[in-house]
């Protein structure tokens, strides 16, 4: 498998090669905004020589440009004036394009992002839960954005108008040009070893707190059942434990971090202090360096440069920690998918028949759930799979459905076999009526139609008028009654009866039902039981329960499951 490293730099030139354009004008943008940032305190050295009547040879640069706006002083603060305007608007225009271009890449990113983690298998969900995942989509993207736009972008522009800066100073004088070089290359140094701790820390910080959201995520998904228990006080102790232990990665992190914030500029004015004492010295011994036009604006040039400096200095830090969120982000990449469509076969249709052959599967190194399973589900009937509670109901729906494979075995679909087939042309033909399955929507026709057309809101008020019959008008449901999250503004009947709504509107042939009438209001559970006998002769229908006592619906064929 390819290193991180490598994958992190084929994204970015995927990138970049589609949006090649717009990142040349913005690298363009910098340094010509750059340009100005060098020439403005430049150029004050003239405005010396206009005052005091110097003659400085640094800003006699400016005659050598072919303009002679500077030849009085009104010229001259005219053509400050037009210097500090364009510096603005190719700043604007550079820091603008950049944004841009880092939303951009975000955009893809977190688009693909969300694409693979659909694809991601349902097993590695079950087994590491959602929470840990969140964090991809906010403070890694927002780490990964910042390496292009501050770690490339910004960085590139940077280095060129560092380029520029030293060649100037280089100019005035070749001391000065070592003492600042030798500086700066000190502070590189010690930068770079901080760091080094940083990434250390960052990378139990950022763990610790993927961590704590992996957690708090499972734990609000079960208040009901802590707050029946009264483990409250139990969860509330977990909870800050981890909290403290993100503290304490937090406060380590921050020390390190803060300190290479501050040291930088405090080891860069003690640069510019050590220039300032040679100079000094200089002129104890009279002999002539700079005049005060050019010293003017050596000092301005530096104080400019200085926040550049700083921001070339720690973008390692930003580096470091747009590694790790790649890192993480391309991980997520390889997690164990579906296999892909191209290399499947499209499931084809015949009749309905399921047959299980020698099916076993356990969750990783537990017991068998299933051992040896064969049976057969047939056609255009009522099949019932009969199992008790704890047997297995929901991981046998999740077979059915391809959402896990067997350990062993084969699941056929009309002669087909399931690990063999596209999943997805085989789900166009299988419908579930299950609470594994949450209602996705926020109102009652989005969670039952997959298409938002006005033929299918017609045949949605159809079924649900008939699923509703006789109801109590208090328990009925219009189209556009709002639904919550998982349906959590709704009684356990009318959600059961939306789950049933979303299957007879997608009118598939094979339709599988996880305990078919429990929770159901009885008048809804009558509507509903005469829908499925009024459908039994042209579905495939399966019936996963332990009991059935119905008179309405006869069960077809009867299919025992053995315990384990």
């Amino acid at each position: 498998m390819k290193s991180i490293q490598k994958q992190k730099w084929e994204l970015i030139k995927w990138f970049l090669s589609k949006h090649k354009i717009l990142f040349v004008f913005t690298i363009a943008y910098g340094i010509l905004a750059n340009l100005f940032v060098i020439l403005i305190p430049v150029s004050l050295g003239k405005f010396f020589d206009f005052l005091f009547g110097y003659q400085s040879h640094r800003a006699a640069y400016l005659d050598k440009l072919p303009f002679s706006f500077w030849d009085t002083m009104p010229h001259y603060l005219w053509f400050l004036t037009v210097l500090i305007l364009l510096r603005f608007i190719f700043q604007f225009l550079q820091r603008y394009y950049t944004a841009v271009l880092g939303e951009k890449f975000v955009k893809k990113l977190r688009e693909k992002l969300f694409v693979q983690q659909l694809k991601i298998h349902t097993e590695v969900y079950d087994d590491r839960g959602t929470g840990r995942y969140l964090l991809r989509h906010s403070g890694d993207l927002k780490s990964i954005q910042n390496y292009l736009t501050r770690g490339i972008i910004r960085f590139a522009t940077d280095v060129i108008l560092l380029l520029m800066a030293v060649l100037f100073l280089l100019s005035i004088n070749t001391t000065v040009f070592l003492v600042i070089t030798l500086g700066f290359v000190f502070t590189v140094i010690v930068v770079y070893f901080l760091n080094k701790t940083l990434f250390k820390t960052s990378v139990k910080r950022r763990n610790t707190r993927s961590g704590l959201l992996s957690f708090v995520s499972r734990q609000l998904q079960t208040t009901k059942a802590i707050k029946a228990f009264n483990k409250e006080a139990t969860e509330i102790g977990k909870y800050n434990k981890r909290s403290l232990k993100l503290y304490q990665s937090s406060v380590a992190f921050q020390k390190i971090y803060n300190l290479i914030y501050t040291l930088i500029p405090a080891l860069l004015y003690g640069i510019l202090v050590i220039v300032l004492f040679f100079v000094y010295e200089i002129k104890l011994q009279e002999k002539k360096l700079f005049n005060a036009g050019e010293m003017l604006g050596f000092i301005l040039l530096f104080i400019t440069i200085l926040p550049i400096f700083r921001r070339v200095i720690r973008v390692a830090t930003v580096w470091e920690l747009g590694n790790i969120s790649f890192g993480k982000l391309i991980n997520v990449f390889h997690l164990p998918t579906e296999i892909p469509i191209q290399s499947k076969k499209p499931f084809v249709f015949k009749k309905g028949e399921l047959v299980f052959k020698n099916v076993s599967f356990s969750y990783k190194e537990e017991q068998h759930l299933f051992k040896n399973l064969n049976f057969k589900v047939k056609h255009n009937s009522i099949n019932q799979i009969k199992l008790s509670n704890g047997q297995g109901k929901t991981t046998l729906v999740k077979l059915l459905a391809g959402l896990y494979l067997p350990n062993k075995g084969e699941i056929f679909y009309d002669n087909q076999p399931i690990s063999q087939l596209d999943i997805k042309s085989l789900r166009k033909k299988v419908t579930f009526v299950s609470d594994e399955f949450s209602l996705i929507g926020k109102t009652v026709f989005e969670v039952i139609s997959y298409s938002r057309s006005k033929e299918k809101r017609v045949k949605a008020q159809q079924i649900i008028d008939f699923f509703q019959n006789n109801i109590p008008s208090s328990m009925k449901l219009s189209l556009d009654d709002k639904v919550k999250e998982r349906g959590l503004n709704l009684s356990k009947s009318q959600k059961k009866m939306l789950l049933y709504a979303r299957a007879a509107l997608s009118n598939k042939p094979i339709v599988v039902i996880e305990e078919p009438i429990r929770n159901l209001e009885k008048n809804t559970k009558k509507n509903i039981l005469t829908w499925l006998s009024e459908v039994k002769n042209k579905k495939t229908i399966v019936f996963l329960c332990y009991t059935w006592r119905e008179p309405i619906v006869k069960i077809d064929h009867v299919i025992s499951i053995p315990k384990q």
